[in-house]
């Protein structure tokens, strides 16, 4: 597979455009909001390929979970598990590749928190954002970082011709400094006021630091065309 350096590129070249404050920064959402935003997140499990998958989710509403579609992994039910400590069976309804997003459906509607989707959000370089998920052993924890770039504009083309998938995912994300690891895949990506502007996809590989979202205008595309109600 073709090394990613043109990502890790990017990332030089923002830190020297920006400074040092791309990399470093305070900022912290209020307690009740990261509070707020555990309720509404949820540990997704299914039976994959090679073995056990875990990922992430989000509530839209009190019936309906968003996640990244590389986490349900075509499979057509998965476990959901709330910060409640519930687990309920979901059904996955949609899936959109190109778009690596997903819609998990519960058999009936539950008394849960859901998040705001900001659709006419426009990514900016520098923007304060975090993520709620599920990162390796730590459940339901909350990482910080910024906006570097919107790749819809001059998106460079990088990735191996056995993984076309790539290419469309990132075509339709912003890049973020914020880590993809295992386990945050599908976690809502929010900005300082809490509301969703993009749900994690997949990570910068050689640059390790980074991962791609996809933007919130496509995520309510989605769901519009899926006839599903959101906030």
């Amino acid at each position: 597979m073709k090394v990613f350096l043109q990502y890790a590129l990017i990332v030089a070249s923002m830190s020297l455009f920006f400074g040092p404050a791309l990399l470093t920064f305070s900022f912290s959402p209020p307690a009740h909001s990261v509070e707020y935003n555990n309720k509404a997140t949820v540990l997704l499990g299914t039976i994959g390929a090679v073995g056990q998958v875990f990922g992430t989710g989000f509530f839209i509403n009190n019936q309906y979970i968003v996640t990244a579609a590389h986490v349900v992994n075509k499979m057509p039910v998965v476990r959901v598990k709330t910060y409640f400590k519930q687990e309920i069976v979901g059904e996955v309804i949609a899936l959109d590749k190109d778009r690596d997003l997903a819609i998990v459906r519960l058999p009936h509607p539950i008394d849960i928190k859901s998040m705001n989707i900001a659709c006419s959000y426009t990514a900016r370089g520098g923007d304060q954002i975090y993520a709620t998920g599920m990162g390796r052993a730590f459940m339901w924890s909350t990482r910080f970082g910024q906006i570097m770039r919107d790749m819809t504009v001059d998106s460079p083309a990088v990735i191996d011709d056995n993984e076309p998938m790539f290419d469309k995912v990132i075509a339709h994300s912003f890049l973020m400094e914020i880590q993809a690891i295992p386990g945050m895949s599908g976690s809502a990506i929010q900005n300082s006021r809490g509301n969703v502007i993009g749900v994690m996809s997949i990570g910068g590989l050689e640059a390790s630091e980074i991962g791609f979202a996809i933007k919130a205008k496509h995520l309510c595309e989605f769901l519009e065309t899926n006839s599903i109600s959101y906030n």
